[in-house]
C-alpha cells in the first residue's frame, strides 16, 4: 500500500480515501497553470483532493479560489486537506458538477485535470472510472462551460494526453477558446510525448503560440533542470 499523504513544502495532501491520488499531472498542472497572471478569482474543476487548488493558493496569494467535483467521492478528504492548509480562508470547496455549478462572478482563472479516458475499459470501482473517464464530463461540455465562466481576458489551464490534444484545442476552438500556451511534456528526454499542458482564453494572443516542450527526467530517478525549476516551491526534496 503506497503512502496515505503525500507533503509538499506549505501543506500536505492526504489521498487514502480518493480514488485518484496526487500525481505527476496534477503537480505539473498546479505549478504551471497560469503563469505570469494574477488572478483575483479562481476556479478549481474536479478538485479530487484539493491539490491544484492548494499550489495555486500557493501561488497566487491574493486569490480567492472556488474548488468543485462532483458530490460524494472524496469531497471530505478535500476538506481536510483544505482546512489543515494555510490557505483554508481562501478555498471555499462545493459538491457539484461543472454542468451545474452556477457563479455570479466569472473567473480569471480556470484549471482542470479532467478525466480523458472515452475508450478504455473500466475498473468497475464507481468512484475511480467517474474520475478517470469523461462520460460525466466530455471536453465539448467543458470548454462550451468554462467559457461561460471566464472573464474576457481570462484563462482556462487544463493537461491532457498528447493523442487527445488535436481534439481538445478543436473543441475549445468552436466556442471561441484561442490557445495561447501550449507544451508537450515527455517522461525523460527524448522519451515519448505522454501529455500536453494547454491554455486557452478568450481573448486572441497577439501572436501565435509557441510550442514548447518539457521533460521531467533527464535519466532514471535524476530530475531536468527545467522540472525542478517548474516544482521547486512546492517539493520538500527540492
Amino acid at each position: 500500500m503506497g503512502n496515505p499523504f503525500f507533503r509538499f513544502k506549505q501543506f500536505t495532501v492526504h489521498h487514502d480515501k480518493c480514488a485518484m491520488k496526487v500525481g505527476m499531472d496534477g503537480s505539473l498542472l498546479g505549478a504551471w497553470a497560469g503563469g505570469d497572471l494574477s488572478p483575483e478569482r479562481i476556479l478549481d474543476v474536479g478538485t479530487g483532493t484539493g491539490l491544484i487548488a492548494l499550489m495555486c493558493a500557493q501561488r497566487f496569494p491574493k486569490a480567492e479560489i472556488t474548488a468543485i467535483d462532483f458530490p460524494g467521492g472524496c469531497l471530505e478528504q478535500a476538506q481536510d486537506n483544505i482546512d489543515r492548509s494555510p490557505f483554508a480562508s481562501r478555498i471555499s470547496l462545493q459538491g457539484t458538477i461543472l454542468q451545474q455549478f452556477e457563479s455570479n462572478s466569472p473567473f480569471d482563472l480556470i484549471v482542470c485535470n479532467p478525466p480523458f479516458f472515452n475508450k478504455s475499459s473500466k475498473s468497475g470501482s464507481s468512484e475511480r472510472d467517474k474520475a478517470r473517464h469523461d462520460d460525466g464530463l466530455p471536453f465539448n461540455e467543458l470548454v462550451r462551460h468554462t467559457s461561460e465562466l471566464l472573464t474576457p481576458k481570462g484563462v482556462l489551464s487544463v493537461i491532457i494526453p498528447e493523442d487527445r490534444a488535436p481534439e481538445f484545442m478543436g473543441r475549445a476552438e468552436e466556442v471561441h477558446l484561442h490557445l495561447n500556451r501550449s507544451v508537450k511534456v515527455r517522461g525523460r528526454i527524448g522519451g515519448v510525448v505522454k501529455r500536453r499542458l494547454l491554455e486557452f482564453s478568450p481573448q486572441l494572443p497577439l501572436q501565435s503560440p509557441e510550442l514548447e516542450e518539457l521533460a521531467v527526467e533527464a535519466d532514471i530517478k535524476q530530475w531536468t533542470r527545467e522540472y525542478e525549476e517548474l516544482l521547486r516551491e512546492f517539493y520538500v526534496v527540492l
